[in-house]
C-alpha cells in the first residue's frame, strides 16, 4: 500500500495539483472577498445568525502579559508543552489546574507532554483538555536516525489513547532533518493511515539551532517544502494542516 502511495504522490499532475492549490491561495483578496461576502453571510444566517468575522486564529507575532489580553487580541486556544518523556502522574496535578484554568477564560486548549498511559488520557479530558499534540516526526524508516529516546509504535500508543479519551489529536511532523522524499512520503503516509485522521497536522520546519546535531543540514527547497503540505492537505482533507516551527523564517515562496 505504501509503495502504491508513493507513486501516487510523486506523479507529475498530482503533485503539480497540489502545488497549483498552494499557489491558488496567493490570490488571497479574491478568495477572502468571495468567502466573506458572498459565501458566509448565508451560511451565518442559516446557522442562526452566526457572524464568522469573529471567528479567527490569531497567528501574529505580537505577546501578551496576559491570557485574557492574548484572548482579547483574538487568540482562540493556549497551548502548554513540556519536554518530559512522559508525565508522572503528579505531575498531571499542575497541568490539569492549568488546563481548568484556561477553559474558565473561554480559550480552547492543548498541551504536549510526551508519552501518555490511558488514564492519564482520560484524567486530562476530564480536566477539560481539548486538544493533545503529538507528532510522528518523520517516516517509520527514518525514525531511528533521529530519535532514541522513543519508538514509532510508542508514539502510535499515546495517539491511540488520546483518541480513546476522546480528545482531539494533533499530531504532523518535522521537514528539513536530513530525510529523503521517500521518508516525507511516508511522513504523510503514516499519519493518513491513522484509525482516524488528526483534527490538525502541524508541518515543522526544522529549526536549525548551534550546537545541536542537525544544526548544519542544509536549508529545505522551499518547493519541497511546499509539497509536503499540498499532499499532507489533499490526503488529510478534513484537518487542519498548520504552518508551525520555523514560519517566520520561511520565504516568500513558502
Amino acid at each position: 500500500m505504501l509503495k502504491e502511495f508513493k507513486e501516487f504522490a510523486m506523479r507529475g499532475n498530482v503533485v503539480d495539483m497540489a502545488v497549483g492549490i498552494i499557489i491558488g491561495a496567493a490570490f488571497g483578496k479574491i478568495v477572502t472577498s468571495m468567502v466573506n461576502d458572498v459565501i458566509m453571510p448565508p451560511i451565518g444566517r442559516m446557522m442562526g445568525n452566526v457572524d464568522f468575522s469573529d471567528l479567527f486564529i490569531n497567528l501574529s507575532s505580537g505577546h501578551y502579559d496576559t491570557l485574557k489580553a492574548a484572548k482579547a487580541a483574538g487568540a482562540q486556544r493556549f497551548c502548554m508543552g513540556a519536554a518530559w518523556r512522559s508525565p508522572k502522574d503528579r505531575d498531571l496535578d499542575s497541568v490539569c489546574a492549568m488546563v481548568e484554568g484556561v477553559k474558565a477564560l473561554g480559550m480552547e486548549t492543548c498541551v504536549t507532554l510526551g508519552m501518555l498511559e490511558a488514564a492519564q488520557a482520560q484524567r486530562l479530558k476530564a480536566s477539560g483538555l481539548d486538544y493533545y499534540n503529538h507528532n510522528l516526526d518523520t517516516s517509520p524508516e527514518y525514525y531511528g536516525a533521529i530519535i532514541t529516546t522513543r519508538t514509532y509504535n510508542d508514539r502510535l500508543d499515546t495517539l491511540a489513547a488520546v483518541r480513546e479519551a476522546g480528545v482531539n489529536v494533533c499530531c504532523g511532523g518535522i521537514v528539513g532533518m536530513g530525510e529523503g522524499v521517500d521518508d516525507r512520503i511516508g511522513m504523510i503516509a503514516a499519519l493518513a493511515s491513522l484509525p482516524v485522521h488528526p483534527e490538525s497536522v502541524p508541518i515543522n520546519m526544522l529549526v536549525r539551532v548551534e550546537g545541536t546535531p542537525l544544526a548544519d543540514q542544509p536549508a529545505l527547497d522551499p518547493l519541497d517544502f511546499v509539497r509536503t503540505i499540498a499532499v499532507a492537505r489533499i490526503t488529510m482533507p478534513a484537518s487542519v494542516v498548520r504552518l508551525s516551527a520555523g514560519r517566520e523564517d520561511m520565504s516568500e515562496e513558502c
